[in-house]
């Protein structure tokens, strides 16, 4: 049997362990409770460093493309013109030259304003007035697509933000341009050619002015030869209408 004395010490020594053990708990806790607190902190600051910058990085996005859209539409389409192109003013891509149709797709036409959109983002984009942020981005590279009625964006552009010990990151941003019909004018276009090529010798005046008018585009020809034709779409639908430009080149022919 124990002794009195013994039993007591082995109480104490009891309470001790137990005391220890619940005090390492209490560390492991607190340092787990303390972890997760900063961890949140941390998700919570990053939260609001991407909150800041995304609408930022959006709206330049997006007033970049839809400068981009009035630029590639004087050109047919395009950011940089084909080797042969109608040199006059305003410079434009040849939808009909040497005898072959020419018309740019809309993917084609949505490659153009991504290239665009890549030259020039860097022009709009301006972080000095985040001056809590330490910002870095690499590289732009747009996604463009094109429908009749819309343009949606998506750009690549991985950005870091850092505020002292919180760190965000964020790969990509999505801007849409609706209404807009840069898509339409582009089908409006490629159905003028169709019209033309059925009938290369006798130009269809009142044929190409249905088109446009069916579609809401007012049309302007300009000829500067026999053979080479200025064509202007103006949309009729929209406030902030651009002209859509593309040239065509024939044999000489009878109006």
């Amino acid at each position: 049997m124990y002794k009195k004395g013994q039993v007591t010490i082995f109480i104490v020594v009891g309470i001790v362990i137990l005391l220890a053990v619940a005090s390492v708990w209490f560390l492991i806790s607190s340092n787990e409770t303390m972890k997760a607190e900063r961890e949140k902190a941390q998700i919570d600051a990053a939260r609001g460093m991407s909150s800041s910058i995304t609408p930022y990085v959006e709206s330049c996005l997006h007033t970049v493309a839809q400068q981009g859209t009035h630029f590639i539409a004087t050109r047919g389409g395009h950011f940089n013109l084909p080797p042969e192109f109608f040199n006059e003013f305003p410079p434009t891509a040849f939808y009909i030259y040497n005898d072959q149709k020419l018309v740019p797709t809309l993917e084609d036409v949505g490659t153009e304003l991504s290239t665009y959109i890549d030259a020039q983002l860097q022009y709009c984009l301006d972080f000095t007035s985040f001056t809590n942020y330490v910002i870095e981005t690499e590289s732009p590279h747009a996604d463009t697509t094109i429908t009749e009625n819309t343009i949606t964006v998506t750009l690549s552009l991985p950005t870091t933000i850092q505020k002292g010990e919180s760190t965000a990151t964020i790969e990509k941003y999505k801007v849409s341009l609706l209404e807009n019909r840069l898509g339409t004018a582009i089908l409006v276009a490629n159905t003028i050619v169709d019209e033309i090529v059925k009938d290369p010798e006798m130009l269809c005046f009142s044929c190409i002015f249905n088109v446009a008018s069916s579609h809401d585009f007012d049309v302007l020809i300009d000829s500067y030869d026999q053979s080479t034709y200025l064509f202007q779409l103006q949309d009729l639908s929209e406030n902030d209408a651009y002209i859509f430009t593309f040239a065509i080149q024939l044999e000489e022919v009878n109006a």
